[in-house]
């Protein structure tokens, strides 16, 4: 594992690597009562403590905190204080204190310290005895004993001792009992008649040696008392009380008795357990016991102790749970997270909330807490741990427990490496570390959230992470770190601070940690987030509402609602008309006009299906019921779906169809305005999304390419790129076009007459109408098709014009030659087109006059070629007509547009030349404004895919800067290698321009002349068009000597 820090990479162990859990902690399973004994069960000898009970076991397991070793140290120094000058041990400082109230935190707890203590004044001696207390110190033979635990204690019924047969009403009975059969002997009327016995009484037992009593949690036998519908019990509370007081003065009187106490921590669990009404009573009445009990505490001047201090708890965690732990690894770990914590301080402290402002000082706290995080130790001790019902010691030790038992289970080749145990890596996905919590702390109704979002195997954060973070598992992560922060209450809930830090490793970014959040917030149903804090609840988000509503939502309603927004998507466009959902050929006419085909969502096909259905192939082929031969085959373009996708756009409409209704409900006042306003958000978003789901699924488009020699028409499939978010419906039907367009299959420019004449069979029928020769390119699968008429008819004017033939228009008389072209060609049946013999031979050409002749041109062949303004022109330097076989002097043909469009103009224009060879071509680009130098470089990169070609570079720019003032202006012309350092230099000069203006220009040649059906010049067309560097100048020159008659096929095959 490597961890990004401060600019360099630290190896870090992975924790399942550098620890060992102990054997019973990996077999899992373990009950509460194996990480916190009761103390009376222990000292009773109770089935099911023997790592309690036996003192050799129970001392290898507990870790020597400074609490304990003040306890003991304290206790045994009074218990068998030192002869005055006698040397050894000094007297701990507390063992003055003859009463010590031993108070209660998270780790190692008070019922631990008890436990310890019984032992040693019972007689045992562990062998590792000396890192606990000073063996000098303990009595060199047992202590009296006796043990009080608080909600043992009967006040009616007695409290039996199996071995004698006696039972004991109050507790100062039950002290007597266990002292001594002597002592019992004369407490025992004090205990039947519940009378508190006077101070002499306890000094007289006091002398039988050293003492020690350990009260434990008598508060709850105070509530107990009060609670009762006994007056006669219930005064016992105030008799209680008052023997306290008693005990106290007692115990401090005597030379060797220790009187330890503890008060109940448990309030809140135990009122708990009550029904409402002695809910109540218990809760005030213990409230005013523990006052009480307070009170007399106070009074005792007595020591007071805790059993283990903040910082000692991991070591208290590592002694119970693991049988190794290698020091190696905590250094790595705290040098990876110190400086991860240090860059993020530095850069944004407040990610990091309070250990943002000494993160140095938070990542020692590693040291002691490792193989956990401080995060972790923190959310246990001061969130979950002082919850009702979780007993911190043995709730975090049994949630930790069972966490280690999962993560080490998991197989080594499919785990994430663990630099610490986090918050975000317990395994709540696990039932039995799941119920440590919400079983714990009585709030099982928070399972179900867990386990719908994030928890679960289909949770929905998981869900997130598959398709985002895979590995990382962000989104789990940060939802469990959530969680763990959300069950303690409503007031409760995780910050930024909190969720970064009990989440992210020293390789991650924070930044994932909101984004993650953010994603699983979308999706998630129990997931809140307000006032600045993430909050799993039981009540359900928007999300979860929606997603209820969606069983409301049937399969028609889909259906139907699917269909309506695939006819908006791809809706009709002017010229372009829709035909959605056809079932047979006869739903889509045979007229030549584009007619855009959307096969039902049904009918959608595989991602990897590149053949066409066969429901396209039957209507591109087939028209009519009858199923004959289709006759326009050009004029159709089909839109299919994919499957996969259909299924996620179901998905997505069936939510939106659901958060519409929840959002029409809302009047009702069934929810609050903040759940309101986010149903809105989801509804409006789920209308978005379901239509993107849509275009994403529209992506297959076929249309007709070239005839197939089974007399069908062959389909060329492209993908057609999906809708931008912001696109209202109808803005496929656009792209449709576009793509169309982008591959010439739709062209806006008037098409070459020699096509024309091929396609429409004018070249073998010597006569045709204009009607019928507008609609030969939707016939012909290899033509592009025009959608406006009015270029078909500048197309025959240009004919006209160039020789190709004479038009005559019946309806009003009149006959365009060549030497009277027309400016347009109406379109019609009436209108008439011949050969100029065939117009001869049906007198429709008279003998120019003189005055005519003297307005003609010069005897020769007339350039062919459309009208200036038209399309491409032939440029003014070109050669007279006389001069065709001159070599030194050629036509120049130009096309503008993008790179496929001037290709496929300049196709058509030497078509229209009946040209086969080409001297040179070249390619201009220019800069825009705002485009820098982007389409120089993007034509540079095609010179080293040239190397058939001679090529030559000239470039002419100016640039502007901003600071400094100024402008720059550079022009160089030569070959491409000579050019190559000085543009280097030229790119580099220009990174801080504001702006560039100017042109460059590639010319490619050739020793001799170019073919331009030959398969040089063909490579140097598909580079141009890969490269796409935007509008371009194309200009080539005709090489006259080999130029073919007019009307003759050119053009690369």
């Amino acid at each position: 594992m490597r961890a990004r820090a401060t600019g360099q990479a630290s190896v870090i162990a992975d924790v399942r690597d550098a620890c060992t859990p102990r054997s019973d902690v990996l077999r899992g399973g373990l009950e509460d009562k194996h990480f916190a004994a009761q103390l009376d069960q222990v000292v009773t000898g109770a089935g099911g403590y023997e790592a309690y009970a036996d003192a050799d076991q129970f001392f290898a397991l507990t870790y020597p905190t400074r609490g304990l070793q003040d306890l003991l140290a304290s206790t045994f120094s009074r218990l068998n204080p030192p002869a005055p000058g006698g040397g050894g041990s000094e007297p701990h400082p507390d063992a003055r204190h003859a009463v010590y109230r031993y108070e209660t935190s998270f780790g190692g707890g008070k019922t631990h310290g008890l436990i310890a203590l019984w032992h040693l004044a019972k007689g045992a001696r562990p062998s590792n005895i000396a890192d606990f207390v000073d063996p000098s110190l303990l009595p060199d033979r047992p202590c009296a004993v006796a043990t009080v635990v608080g909600d043992r204690l009967d006040p009616v019924n007695g409290l039996n001792d199996p071995s004698t047969g006696i039972s004991t009403y109050t507790f100062w009975g039950e002290v007597a009992r266990q002292l001594d059969p002597e002592v019992w002997s004369r407490f025992e009327r004090s205990d039947r008649e519940r009378t508190p016995p006077g101070k002499q009484l306890w000094m007289d037992a006091f002398e039988r040696g050293p003492t020690l009593i350990v009260i434990d949690e008598l508060a709850l036998h105070l509530a107990q008392l009060a609670s009762s519908q006994n007056p006669d019990v219930r005064r016992q509370e105030e008799a209680t009380i008052q023997a306290l007081k008693v005990l106290f003065e007692a115990a401090t009187a005597a030379p060797a008795v220790r009187l330890i106490f503890t008060l109940a921590t448990g309030t809140a669990a135990f009122s708990a357990r009550t029904d409402k009404l002695a809910e109540a009573i218990s809760s005030v009445s213990l409230e005013c016991a523990s006052e009480a009990a307070h009170d007399v505490m106070a009074r005792s001047k007595g020591g007071v102790g805790r059993p283990a201090d903040d910082y000692e708890i991991g070591h208290i965690l590592r002694r119970r749970l693991f049988e190794r732990v290698d020091n190696a690894a905590v250094e790595q770990a705290l040098v990876a997270f110190k400086d991860l914590y240090a860059e993020l301080a530095q850069r944004e402290s407040q990610v990091l909330g309070a250990a943002g402002e000494d993160p140095a000082s938070y990542c020692e706290r590693i040291r002691t807490c490792y193989p956990f995080h401080p995060a972790l130790i923190a959310c246990l001790d001061q969130r979950i741990g002082p919850l009702p019902g979780f007993q911190r010691a043995r709730g975090a030790l049994k949630l930790l427990a069972e966490s280690l038992a999962v993560l080490w289970s998991e197989p080594a080749a499919t785990r994430a490496p663990l630099p610490v145990i986090n918050l975000g890596d317990l395994p709540l996905s696990a039932g039995a570390v799941r119920s440590c919590i919400t079983g714990g702390i009585n709030r099982s109704e928070m399972d179900p959230p867990a386990l719908a979002d994030f928890a679960g195997e289909g949770a929905h954060a998981v869900a997130v992470d598959s398709r985002r973070w895979p590995q990382e598992q962000m989104a789990r992560r940060a939802c469990t770190a959530v969680f763990c922060h959300s069950v303690a209450g409503e007031s409760h809930g995780a910050t930024a601070a909190d969720v970064c830090l009990g989440t992210l490793r020293p390789h991650e970014d924070p930044a994932l940690l909101d984004e993650a959040l953010g994603e699983a917030l979308k999706v998630a149903w129990h997931l809140h987030f307000d006032s600045g804090r993430w909050r799993f609840r039981v009540e359900p988000n928007a999300n979860k509402i929606v997603a209820t509503e969606m069983a409301n939502v049937s399969h028609t309603e889909i259906t139907d609602e699917l269909e309506s927004k695939v006819r908006s998507l791809f809706a009709p466009s002017g010229s372009l008309h829709a035909v959605h959902f056809p079932a047979a050929p006869s739903d889509v006419t045979d007229a030549p006009r584009l007619q855009m085909v959307v096969l039902s969502p049904a009918e959608a096909v595989k991602p990897e299906e590149i053949a066409p259905p066969r429901l396209v192939r039957l209507i591109a082929d087939r028209s009519g019921a009858a199923e004959t031969h289709r006759t326009f085959r050009n004029g159709l373009v089909f839109v299919v779906a994919e499957k996969a996708h259909i299924a996620a756009a179901r998905e997505k409409i069936g939510f939106e169809l659901a958060a519409k209704r929840v959002v029409a409900r809302q009047q009702k006042g069934d929810f609050s305005s903040a759940v309101v306003k986010k149903l809105k958000e989801l509804a409006a978003t789920a209308a978005l999304e379901s239509r993107m789901a849509l275009s994403r699924a529209y992506q297959h488009v076929w249309w007709p390419e070239r005839a197939s020699d089974d007399g069908g028409v062959q389909l060329r499939l492209l993908p057609l790129p999906p809708a931008d978010q912001g696109k209202a419906s109808g803005a496929q039907t656009d792209r449709v076009l576009k793509l169309l367009r982008d591959y010439s299959k739709v062209r806006d420019s008037p098409p070459a007459t020699d096509a024309l004449s091929r396609s429409s069979g004018f070249d073998q029928s010597r006569e045709i109408s204009t009607e019928a020769l507008a609609r030969s390119p939707w016939r012909d699968p290899s033509q592009a098709v025009v959608l406006d008429p009015a270029l078909i008819g500048k197309a025959v004017a240009a004919g006209v014009r160039n020789g190709t033939w004479v038009c005559h228009d019946a309806a009003s008389g009149t006959v365009f030659t060549r030497q009277d072209p027309p400016n347009s060609v109406r379109i019609a049946e009436d209108v008439m087109l011949y050969t100029i013999e065939r117009a001869g031979q049906l007198g429709l050409l008279v003998e120019p006059s003189a005055d005519t002749d003297r307005r003609d041109p010069p005897d020769g062949p007339t350039q062919p070629g459309p009208a200036p303004g038209d399309g491409p022109t032939i440029g003014e330097s070109g050669a007279s007509s006389n001069d065709r076989s001159d070599p030194t002097e050629s036509r120049v043909l130009e096309a503008h547009g993008s790179a496929a469009a001037a290709l496929q103009k300049l196709d058509d224009a030497m078509r229209d030349a009946g040209a086969q060879h080409l001297s040179q071509v070249a390619v201009r680009v220019s800069a825009e404004s705002g485009q820098g130098v982007q389409p120089f470089r993007v034509l540079g990169m095609c010179v080293p895919q040239l190397a058939r070609f001679d090529v030559a570079l000239k470039l002419d720019a100016t640039a502007e800067f901003m600071e400094p003032s100024g402008a720059a202006s550079i022009r160089f012309e030569g070959s491409a290698a000579a050019c190559t350092p000085v543009f280097e230099a030229f790119w580099g000069a220009l990174s801080g321009a504001s702006d560039v203006a100017g042109s460059l220009t590639l010319t490619a040649s050739q020793a001799d002349a170019i073919a331009y059906d030959g398969p040089d010049f063909r490579q140097f067309a598909e580079v141009l068009r890969r490269a796409a560097p935007g509008h371009v100048t194309l200009s080539a020159k005709v090489a006259e000597t080999a130029a073919a008659a007019p009307g003759q096929r050119a053009g690369p095959q």
